[in-house]
């Protein structure tokens, strides 16, 4: 039977793994039943405050206790949403506004929501009440006003969504995730929600982990992790260190990827320290949950040449839409758009927005069918596989021509001892500015770009930087490279 709620996962799992280490941070460890157990004292109180279908702050960071809230608020019948407790006052309370949250869980506080024994009786009685369109949760993606746009997750996206990943992925019980993810990202749900699904284990990387490579891979052995999932920065950062010629992780199987255009030279870099790990490609705006497409990375792949973001997933369509609303044809470059029973139910208060992406398909006129606008622009290939350029909003209008920034930064990510690139337009002075960091020379790059580029596209720019200053998703901070044009 198709489960409702994605706290029935942990049950199964405190039933078929009582002892198993659930979630850790190597410092803090919870095994299935204790946070089944700790999870469902907290829902108690949530319950005794009569607290149903209602949004709960956890203001806490990459920590087993963020996790425990989590299902505290599935078994209750409430949705989380997660804030790093780093963020600044004025976002927060920009947030609060938004959400209007009936109770916040900090550090302060946690201690005190788990005093009660948990009511099985109540939290049975709460789970007859709830149905799979539920809101699971609340998660931030970027906003053009300055706050975040709040997307709302319902319990059967996830649940449909875990389903396909756990086997594309090649997960198991004995899979060992490392959540590089913060928790108040949609990156995290694929290692956190797969661990509780299938009864592994899921270790919480600090940190400050994260800016010492070398500690970092030796965290991967430390717990004998098997599975991450990262941005293409973060795998290309984890390259470029060199952290890999003293340390390489010991147990690792499977790379997944996305949120970016990884550049080919990455993956090839890590295949050759990396030979038998599968390096897959996986692809979904958090609006729509889980990935839409994958492709796995199985042999080397020309560096003059952009990785697909793959073919469709079992019951997920894309469609890609040309400026006319028409299906585009083979290699004809178009805004990526999704239509799946799983995509989430659109941007909390904010009908507006939500009906901005979430449209009736143009293809269809004879009955209700949404599809959600990417923004993301592609095409088909020759071989029918996806290929991802860049957002439709990273595209100019340069010298007559249209030009897409990401297809820029893609290609030079591919010039040696380049370390990481950004590519932006300096609307006044009306030229592309290339920005990069590593032991490349100017006019190195600018005959690689020649090669591989067509006039219209080369940048009038160049310009070294000793480091890239990253968003908090783990994605080059392009708001700082406009205020960084010379």
């Amino acid at each position: 039977m198709r489960i409702k709620n994605v706290a029935e996962w942990l049950d199964s799992a405190a039933k078929n793994f009582p002892n198993k280490i659930a979630v850790s941070d190597g410092v803090c460890s919870f095994t299935y039943s204790e946070l089944k157990e700790l999870a469902q004292r907290i829902a108690t109180y949530f319950i005794d405050k009569g607290f149903f279908k209602q949004p709960i702050f956890v203001h806490l960071g990459r920590e087993p206790k963020a996790i425990a809230c989590f299902m505290a608020c599935a078994y209750s019948g409430n949705f989380y949403v997660p804030v790093d407790p780093e963020t600044p006052n004025d976002r927060v309370e920009a947030i609060k506004t938004k959400i209007e949250p009936v109770f916040q869980i900090n550090y302060d506080n946690f201690d005190s929501l788990s005093v009660l024994d948990a009511d099985i009786e109540k939290i049975n009685q709460c789970a007859m009440k709830q149905i799979d369109s539920d809101l699971l949760y609340i998660v931030f993606t970027s906003g053009s006003t300055g706050v975040p746009k709040c997307v709302a997750v319902p319990h059967r996206s996830v649940i449909e969504y875990i389903d396909k990943i756990v086997d594309i992925l090649h997960f198991s019980s004995d899979t060992v995730h490392c959540q590089i993810a913060q928790p108040y990202f949609d990156g995290s749900i694929t290692p956190m929600y797969s661990a509780l699904c299938l009864g592994s284990s899921n270790y919480l990387i600090p940190k400050k982990l994260l800016m010492i490579n070398s500690k970092f891979l030796g965290f991967l052995n430390e717990y004998k992790c098997t599975a991450i999932h990262a941005t293409p920065t973060f795998y290309n950062f984890l390259l470029k260190s060199g952290a890999l010629d003293s340390k390489v992780p010991q147990y690792l199987k499977t790379c997944s990827f996305g949120g970016e255009v990884m550049p080919s030279a990455t993956v090839n870099g890590l295949r050759k320290y990396l030979p038998n790990v599968s390096f897959v490609n996986i692809y979904g705006p958090c609006e729509t949950v889980g990935n839409y497409t994958t492709y796995e990375v199985k042999d080397y792949v020309d560096e003059s040449n952009m990785i697909p973001i793959g073919k469709n997933v079992p019951n997920c369509d894309v469609i890609i839409l040309n400026d006319e609303n028409k299906q585009c044809n083979t290699n004809e470059h178009g805004e990526i758009c999704l239509r799946s029973s799983r995509m989430s139910l659109g941007y909390y208060n904010d009908p507006q927005k939500t009906a901005e992406v979430f449209v009736q398909n143009p293809l269809n006129n004879h009955y209700n069918e949404l599809i959600y606008r990417t923004g993301d622009i592609g095409y088909r290939n020759d071989n029918d596989e996806i290929m991802i350029l860049g957002r439709k909003d990273n595209q100019i209008k340069h010298l007559g021509k249209k030009v897409d920034l990401c297809e820029i930064e893609a290609v030079s990510m591919n010039v040696p001892e380049v370390n990481v690139c950004g590519c932006i337009y300096d609307k006044n002075a009306l030229k592309i500015v290339l920005f990069y960091s590593g032991n490349a020379k100017d006019n190195d790059i600018k005959d690689f770009l020649k090669q591989k580029l067509p006039s219209y596209m080369l940048p009038q720019a160049i310009v070294h930087i000793n480091t890239f200053k990253l968003t908090n998703t783990g994605k080059i901070d392009r708001k700082y490279l406009v205020s960084m044009i010379p």
